[in-house]
Parts: structure tokens; sequence; C-alpha cells
């Protein structure tokens, strides 16, 4: 069976029903992240990487940011938005690497003034 948005609609919703979960995360690889949202349809995110030079760390900074994000604001859109910069930091370094606060905000603040360029 090929894996496709519609299929993975499909799967996130039984997975939710039968392990009474509030959402569904599924990394992608690099290209998307599906998140089903607590009590909305789907959506899919595309990664904000500009250049990719090593995925270690990807994952890991993915789970954390997200964990954080998602405790305090109750919206996985947002918190897989958020993810997506932190995630495509860590990519753009070679080795494992980090994310800090000023890292995160610039990249935010520097996507925000391209959309209204």
């Amino acid at each position: 069976m090929e894996l496709n948005s519609e299929n993975l609609e499909k799967y996130a919703h039984r997975m939710k029903e039968e392990l009474d979960l509030k959402g569904v995360v599924v990394t992608l690889g690099k290209e998307e992240v599906f998140i089903q949202n607590p009590g909305q349809k789907y959506k899919i995110f595309p990664t904000r990487a500009k250049e990719v030079y090593d995925v270690s760390g990807a994952g890991d900074t993915f789970t954390a940011i997200f964990s954080m994000v998602s405790s305090l604001e109750d919206n996985w859109f947002i918190a897989s938005d958020i993810v997506n910069h932190g995630s495509g930091i860590v990519v753009g370094e070679v080795g494992t690497s980090y994310v800090d606060k000023v890292g995160l905000i610039k990249s935010i603040q520097d996507r925000n003034k391209s959309i209204r360029d």
C-alpha cells in the first residue's frame, strides 16, 4: 500500500482511537511532518532547512522542542511550525548541534520578514 496523506490520515485516526491518543505526529524524513492536531484535521508541514549538512540530532531536537511548545500552547500546528525552525537550524550544522532561544527567535523573525517582503 502506498503511503500518502489520505492513508496517513486514516492510520492516524485509527491510532488515536485505539490508543486513546490526543493527536498524532509523524516525521516523514527530511521532507515533511504530518500532524493530526487534537480535535482537528491533519496538516502536512514542509521542513524549513535551508541546507542539510548533518541530520544527527534532528529527531531529538524535534521531540524536545515539540514537547516544550505543545506543553505551553495546545495547538500542535503552531508547535510544529516552531519545531521546524529548530530542526532546520540543527541540520544546517556539521555534527551534533543545539538550538538556543536567540537562534530560534531569529529563524522565525527571518521567515516572517521574508513573508512580508
